[in-house]
């Protein structure tokens, strides 16, 4: 199935959503942005919130959340995300736990501290919504738009990736490659070991092209260097 992808974000703050035959598929609800201005950016692309069939959160971060209740209450697509996203989103803040480095630990700090605490989101009850659990190291196959919602998880208890037939990966914050990030690891990484089989089960995907939640997409070898500072991370 051929796809389409728009970000409406930028290289920073991707906000992406992919255009299928069977409808739009959007992948996370917004970093940094609003459910006005989304709208405003997809109206301008010809294209309409409502015809988003899916929406399939990578992981629950503020900034990647930051129109989800907005768009689930107006439009209502089928929301598809990882296990413990409910229980994350419920808690209506970042979790900051361990990091990918020192350096990684004293900046999110010290952006926390800035901000007066972790982001904050507001949690409003999932009631009514139409969402399904994908399990951390399961999958959910949606074949009307040729996609696999996969487990993911190591950057944070609830992340998932999204594989399009074709070869087209969108992998959430499992990987960065902008300013702050080094070596293409994410600042906040949760759990050390679900992260690296999570990378390894990354390798063996037979995808060619990388969409990251931060950062411009890379090829399948511009990911694979990625491949040793994953095996040497250990967290702090």
């Amino acid at each position: 199935m051929e796809i389409e992808i728009f970000n409406l974000g930028n290289v920073f703050y991707p906000d992406y959503i992919v255009k299928t035959a069977a409808g739009l598929v959007k992948v996370d609800a917004g970093n940094a942005t609003d459910y006005e201005t989304f709208c405003a950016k997809l109206h301008r692309k010809g294209l309409s919130e409502r015809d988003i069939k899916y929406l399939v959160l990578t992981h629950v971060h503020a900034d990647h959340v930051a129109y989800l209740a907005d768009l689930m209450h107006d439009v209502g697509p089928t929301l598809l995300w990882g296990s413990g996203a409910e229980e994350n989103w419920l808690l209506g803040a970042d979790r900051l736990m361990t990091y990918s480095s020192k350096w990684a630990k004293r900046l999110s700090e010290m952006a926390a501290t800035l901000r007066g605490g972790a982001a904050k989101w507001q949690p409003l009850e999932c009631l009514g919504w139409s969402r399904i659990v994908v399990p951390p190291n399961g999958e959910y196959r949606l074949d009307d738009v040729g996609l696999r919602v996969c487990g993911l998880p190591g950057h944070t208890r609830d992340s998932v990736m999204v594989a399009f037939d074709g070869g087209v990966c969108f992998v959430g914050d499992m990987l960065m490659n902008c300013v702050p990030a080094v070596h293409g690891l994410p600042l906040l990484i949760e759990d050390e070991e679900a992260f690296k089989e999570s990378f390894a089960r990354l390798q063996a995907m037979p995808a060619h092209i990388f969409y990251l939640g931060h950062g411009a997409p890379v090829g399948k070898a511009e990911m694979e260097k990625f491949a040793p500072y994953v095996e040497a991370l250990h967290i702090v």
